[in-house]
């Protein structure tokens, strides 16, 4: 059995994030914000995308997108019920917004993607909204988690760059 070797370079991006992370925490929790799912979730989509720079707009656009929808139900439920019915007034909303989201995703898919349909997804979970806190989340404490990252990984790779330029003068 070969023994598990980790690589100087992801240890090096888990202390970051993690830090990253603790630091929002900690900064967003003295605005009375402690729902920071938002700004995870695009950290994690970031990375899943490959760490592109040009996906950023999309996740912003689509995250705003996605919780704005699920607000859009919890009040069109709201103004429906009495006169369709609780079940009846949430599936019909519930049919919309999603076929909403997949079928504007023809006309922009920077606003209407699978980033959206999955912060809709997640914002459903809670039956209270906090859609402005979560988007100050979103805005803020994502924006600080991509400039950390972003500003690592050019770190590494100017030095990796350095290191190899070094090596190809000798």
């Amino acid at each position: 059995m070969s023994a598990v070797k980790l690589k100087g370079t992801t240890v090096k991006l888990g202390v970051v994030v993690a830090s990253l992370i603790c630091v929002m925490l900690f900064t967003l929790s003295t605005f009375g914000i402690h729902d920071v799912w938002p700004a995870s979730l695009l950290l994690l989509f970031f990375f899943e995308g490959g760490a592109k720079r040009e996906k950023i707009k999309s996740i912003f656009s689509g995250a705003t997108v996605g919780l704005l929808a699920a607000l859009g139900l919890f009040h069109g439920v709201e103004l429906l019920a009495p006169l369709l019915g609780m079940q009846v007034s949430i599936y019909s909303l519930v049919f919309l917004a999603i076929f909403l989201l997949i079928v504007l995703g023809d006309i922009s898919h920077t606003l209407f993607n699978n980033y959206a349909f999955c912060y809709f997804t997640v914002a459903l979970i809670f039956p209270e909204q906090s859609t402005l806190k979560w988007l100050f989340a979103l805005y803020v404490g994502g924006a600080f988690l991509l400039v950390g990252v972003t500003y690592f990984i050019s770190v590494i790779h100017r030095t990796k760059r350095l290191g190899e330029e070094s090596v190809s003068v000798r």
